[in-house]
């Protein structure tokens, strides 16, 4: 599409959002994403300065300094979505390193942190904020837990799409899996069977959800869910990782 519209030096990152989280490197989360999903989100300000300016809603204060402290007070879930954020963007990275270390995965901070969010028109919240994690594991309709997804791969009443790169899927994938890549979903969605449950998957949930989204424009009724896990498969021997 960039070259069609007249960009000459167009290059791709094939590797993606998900190479880039392994090797360690932070991401960022939206304003949306904050306040709508289900997540862990951190406040790392000293307790004072959240006192006199107000936090976001929902977050806990855990301040930088005392952070090491908390490690065994996260959540026993470790694929929780975790979001930062202070009112210094090296605060937050720092944070970010020591969680990442800690085997959190999906860590991210917040864009521009709390003075973004002001800036935003943002509401804030005052009064007592909290200082325990609380944290439940909640599927969203779109997605389908192990146990519901490896349901689908044995008794082989639905149609699993493996979403990855053909080279990825020709090292693993699951049984009676079919390769479609995210890239080509819209051109081969005719040959994909709509009188069955579709279960889309890849290698963190990330590509399988972007599948979905294109999917349902071209089949809304479809009825189709995603495995928010990552996974690895030698041959179709695959692993599952919340």
């Amino acid at each position: 599409m960039a070259l069609k519209w007249g960009f000459k030096d167009v290059r791709v990152y094939l590797e993606g959002e998900p190479a880039w989280k392994k090797a360690g490197h932070p991401t960022e989360s939206t304003f949306d994403y904050v306040r709508t999903e289900n997540i862990v989100l951190i406040d790392l300000r000293d307790p004072q300065v959240v006192e006199k300016t107000g936090f976001i809603p929902k977050a806990v204060n855990v301040p930088l300094a005392k952070l090491p402290e908390y490690e065994d007070k996260f959540p026993s879930f470790r694929r929780a979505p975790i979001v930062l954020y202070s009112d210094k963007k090296e605060d937050a990275l720092k944070a970010f390193k020591i969680i990442r270390e800690w085997g959190y995965p999906n860590v991210t901070i917040l864009g521009g942190g709390i003075q973004s969010w002001i800036f935003q028109g943002l509401d804030l919240a005052t009064g007592p904020i909290a200082k325990e994690i609380t944290y439940q594991r909640r599927y969203q309709p779109h997605e389908a837990s192990p146990q519901e997804f490896m349901k689908a791969v044995q008794e082989g009443n639905a149609v699993i799409i493996d979403v990855r790169m053909p080279h990825e899927y020709q090292k693993g994938h699951f049984k009676g899996a079919i390769n479609i890549p995210v890239d080509d979903i819209i051109a081969k969605a005719d040959q994909i069977p709509k009188d069955k449950p579709i279960y889309l998957y890849c290698a963190t949930g990330v590509r399988a959800e972007m599948a979905m989204h294109n999917l349902k424009r071209v089949c809304p009724t479809c009825n189709v869910k995603i495995l928010a896990a990552e996974i690895e498969c030698e041959g179709n021997n695959c692993t599952i990782s919340e």
